[in-house]
């Protein structure tokens, strides 16, 4: 049969030539060795010798010799196909290639993809890391899967392996995961060697790893494990130093386990932590004067109604060092509590001059708040001074609120009265001016 592509030569040719000089002799089909010679050549060349084959066929057949005109066109069938059997086999090898490289492709993927969630311990990079895992007694591919954990800020680290054998046991059993915050959290002493190589400084006071872990906890709002290794901290502090930041920073840890906030904004404190802070920063006072813990120990005697002792402490606090806002409105409001209002107008006064920043301005005005909440109707001049701190913060509309609240106060002494007044005339003015 003809090659598909030359049906149109089916039929025998008109006017013809003779078989071109160097063509295969007619009158027989062709031998197997002239069939592996034409295999040896390529896939045009074998379509073009069919081609060829083909019409010299057309050519006998013309000349009435049928025989040889079908043995020629048998020729040319068998070398087509052989052209078209190269053909596949050129195409299949095109298609293997094609195969070998997407699965190379794909495996790069999955290492790069598994080199990168499971990235590498720097110590396993080394020049030869084969060896290292032998000394470990396992292959370097487990040894270096094994090494591999998943990071992220504030995640705890997980080998591959102990992630595998995890979620097998949660299919298991049911389970579910533990919250990420909450589950393997390390111990205190389990990190000493992580802050040891994050933390570490040259310099003459060596570094207190139980302090910066419990202002670690603290900051993490978990107070109980703060005041344990401000606790553990203490077994083993022998410098003054060394006793006065860690009983302070339990001192904070007693403070701050006892605060809350209530639905008015405003704060709440458990007075039974509030004794255990006072405790505490007596002792770090005891050990070093310092100004902040002073200031801090007298809002402790205020909240506890030691007033006397409040007065003493922030006094104290305030000849170490003046700047400290926080301190002389913590006085004021001492002074205010017991009917001091000179006394206190002086400590609200020297704040408003020095000019701070809103946030001690705002500060002020929730601790004479706390006390309005705590003792209603009992201390108008509050008031007062909360109008003069909004006044301060540029905030008109409330400062007026206030200061027309303590003037329907008519307990209050004149002078009082007339200070409010001339605050509520000019609410821009200096409090210089007033």
């Amino acid at each position: 049969m003809a090659p598909p592509d030359e049906q149109r030569d089916a039929a025998p040719i008109a006017g013809g030539e003779s078989p071109a000089r160097g063509e295969p002799s007619p009158g027989g089909e062709a031998t197997s060795l002239e069939l592996k010679a034409s295999a040896s050549l390529g896939v045009a060349a074998l379509r073009e010798q069919a081609r060829r084959t083909y019409r010299r066929g057309n050519r006998y057949f013309e000349l009435r010799i049928p025989n040889l005109a079908l043995a020629e066109w048998r020729q040319a069938g068998r070398i087509w196909r052989t052209a078209d059997a190269a053909s596949r086999g050129s195409r299949q090898r095109i298609g293997d290639l094609r195969a070998v490289v997407l699965l190379l492709l794909t495996v790069l993927l999955i290492l790069n993809l598994v080199y990168g969630l499971f990235p590498r311990d720097a110590a396993d990079q080394s020049v030869n890391p084969a060896e290292e895992a032998e000394e470990e007694g396992q292959s370097w591919w487990v040894h270096w899967l094994d090494t591999g954990h998943p990071e992220a800020p504030g995640a705890p680290s997980v080998t591959l392996r102990e992630w595998w054998q995890r979620v097998q046991r949660r299919w298991r059993t049911g389970e579910e995961e533990p919250p990420p915050a909450i589950a393997a959290r390390p111990d205190l002493d389990e990190r000493w060697g992580e802050l040891l190589a994050r933390y570490r400084t040259r310099g003459a006071e060596p570094l207190d790893f139980h302090l910066l872990a419990g202002y670690g906890f603290i900051g993490t709002g978990d107070f109980r494990k703060a005041a344990h290794a401000f606790e553990e901290g203490l077994h083993g502090a022998r410098m003054p130093r060394q006793r006065a930041n860690l009983y302070q920073g339990l001192a904070n840890a007693f403070y701050y386990e006892g605060y809350r906030t209530g639905a008015d904004g405003l704060a709440r404190y458990d007075l039974g932590q509030v004794r255990k802070a006072a405790g505490a920063y007596e002792r770090s006072v005891a050990a070093e004067a310092r100004a902040l813990p002073l200031g801090n120990l007298g809002w402790m005697y205020f909240l506890l109604g030691e007033y006397e002792r409040a007065e003493q402490a922030s006094l104290r606090a305030l000849s170490l060092d003046k700047s400290l806002y926080y301190v002389r409105l913590n006085l004021g409001l001492t002074y205010l509590v017991q009917d001091r209002f000179e006394e206190a107008y002086a400590a609200y006064r020297a704040v408003l001059l020095s000019q701070p920043d809103d946030e001690v301005l705002s500060g002020g005005i929730d601790d004479l708040r706390t006390v309005l909440r705590d003792h209603p109707g009992r201390f108008p001049f509050a008031d007062l001074m909360i109008g003069l701190l909004e006044r301060a913060a540029g905030d008109a509309p409330r400062a007026e609120r206030s200061l027309r609240k303590f003037l329907h106060a008519r307990e209050m002494a004149r002078p009082w009265r007339r200070l409010a007044e001339r605050a509520l005339q000019n609410l821009t003015a200096p409090v210089g001016d007033l």
